[in-house]
């Protein structure tokens, strides 16, 4: 999503084919990296509209990815390159509990190798079959990452909430919130709704990450109602005239003199999907985040 915006983009490719390779020709900034070359595993999403939520069943093969999913050039690469953030997801492609453990120790071993500078690093969560999976996701790499990113319902799951988060009022949104990194264990926590996007922290101001949020907003509201991935170009064309979302505003005028937490409002406008739009919120926002953080 960053590279066809115009951004460069080192992408850790666990097996790599022709077709791949011609599907992202265009994507200039991009550089696939694999040790493998094969059939790549594919997925089909038939995403449907109910009481006017999306939802999405996604079919995928079990066990499709190989064992090492950490490819040796793309760790060479990111030795050899000045790197601000890094993006670690995928924990939920995998089909156990062996498995992601496996995944984790790969992981750190990749972020504790010598020679290596470590850049900022983004944890993006993403549904997954079990809650203490997810947990033990976030505990395992807690002390290595400088942000997780959620979205309204993985946050809902995640903390055990009783109703939707966006259901609560607005000082009890706001209440719930501003706990969150204390119990993530995590510097910074983002989250992106269907209302606004936020940042929360305990211990950096989180005003500077202002820009990073609006910039992802209008990522995934371009490719919310167009239906695809778009260029710089399109997407500060289509969002120049589009309307903010009132709550959004709202939130964010209640949190305007707040240190510990920033709130972006959501773009509106006619969705036509869903699909990858936690993925292309979360490449905007770290094209443009604070590569240092200032203390309150």
């Amino acid at each position: 999503m960053a590279s066809f915006a115009g951004f460069g983009a080192l992408v850790n490719v666990p097996i790599q084919s022709e077709e791949l390779k011609a599907l992202v020709s265009e994507y200039k900034g991009l550089t696939l990296l694999s040790d493998q070359e094969g059939e790549v595993p594919k997925h089909y999403i038939l995403e449907y509209e109910a009481s006017g939520s999306f939802n999405r069943i996604i079919f995928r093969k079990e066990h499709e990815y190989p064992r090492d999913m950490i490819a040796t050039m793309f760790v060479k690469k990111v030795r050899e390159q000045d790197i601000s953030w890094m993006l670690l997801a995928g924990y939920n492609a995998v089909d156990g509990s062996k498995e992601i453990d496996s995944l984790l120790q790969k992981t750190i071993q990749m972020l504790e190798g010598p020679g290596y500078k470590k850049p900022n690093i983004h944890l993006e969560l993403a549904s997954i079959w079990s809650v203490d999976e997810q947990w033990k996701i976030i505990r395992t790499l807690g002390s290595y990452v400088d942000t997780i990113g959620v979205n309204e319902d993985e946050y809902q799951e995640l903390l055990g909430l009783k109703d939707p988060l966006l259901n609560y009022e607005d000082h009890d949104l706001l209440k719930i919130i501003e706990n969150t990194c204390q119990k993530l264990g995590a510097a910074h926590m983002i989250l992106h709704t269907k209302e606004f996007s936020a940042i929360q922290s305990a211990q950096y101001h989180t005003a500077q990450w202002a820009h990073a949020l609006r910039n992802g907003n209008q990522f995934a509201f371009s490719r919310a109602i167009t239906g695809k991935i778009c260029n710089d170009e399109t997407i500060r064309q289509i969002t120049a005239s589009a309307g903010l979302n009132a709550r959004g505003e709202k939130l964010q005028e209640l949190t305007r003199e707040r240190k510990d937490i920033t709130i972006i409002p959501a773009y509106i406008g006619e969705t036509i999907s869903t699909t990858g739009l936690g993925d292309t919120f979360t490449a905007g926002v770290l094209v443009e985040a604070p590569v240092l953080f200032s203390g309150y």
